[in-house]
């Protein structure tokens, strides 16, 4: 199938780092003939000046910015361009990041310590519908809450994290950073109930210590 027949990904890299940004459009540009990088800026209130005047599919986003961080960039772009998806690629893999993220309605998130293969896959899980998060976020924010933990339970856990859909993703995770059911409601857009029941089968599921 010639490159014409290929679905291009549109993509709006945000960092404050212009080396970042030139390593991450290189390397993206070089490794992926379906992704297309449109656009790079240097801070959220630049990002939203872009996108008032051309879209894209996906956009990778730092929180540290000076200005407007990307985490209230994050918060607007899904308030006046909600198709659009934004995946957090970051040095903060501290939960509380994490949340702020997801409570702005990020798609996914990423450590800037990841293996840089990764950032390809996950740009093309987001943009098909998928929630994106580094193994290191999802170990970490489980460890916390787990009864049992060992190597062999890290490894069951990631098995049935990849399987899981990307709003049973985002309904683990923010149920373990202690989001009220009521506010994840609004962030997901799902009846209390029927979060409820997520809430209990995937706790159950991946055997955790936390109430909900």
């Amino acid at each position: 199938m010639g490159k014409d027949f290929i679905k291009l990904i549109t993509v709006l890299l945000v960092d404050d780092n212009d080396l970042i940004l030139e390593g991450l459009e290189i390397f993206i540009s070089s490794c992926s003939n379906d992704i297309n990088i449109i656009g790079k800026c240097t801070s959220g209130e630049e990002a939203l000046s872009f996108l008032s005047q051309q879209l894209v599919d996906v956009i990778l986003m730092d929180i540290s910015m000076s200005g407007m961080d990307g985490i209230e960039a994050t918060s607007q772009i899904n308030k006046l361009f909600p198709k659009i998806k934004v995946l957090g690629l970051t040095i903060h893999s501290e939960t509380a990041f994490v949340r702020r993220m997801l409570e702005a309605k990020a798609t996914g998130y990423m450590i800037k310590s990841d293996k840089a293969e990764l950032i390809v896959n996950a740009i093309r899980k987001t943009f098909y519908g998928d929630a994106y998060f580094s193994e290191e976020i999802v170990t970490m924010m489980l460890s916390e809450y787990s009864r049992k933990f060992s190597k062999k339970v890290f490894q069951e856990w990631m098995e049935k994290f990849t399987l899981l859909d990307a709003v049973d993703k985002k309904v683990l995770l923010l149920t373990i950073t202690n989001v009220s059911r009521e506010k994840m409601a609004t962030i997901l857009t799902l009846p209390v109930k029927t979060l409820k029941d997520k809430q209990t089968q995937l706790i159950r599921s991946f055997d955790l210590s936390v109430a909900c």
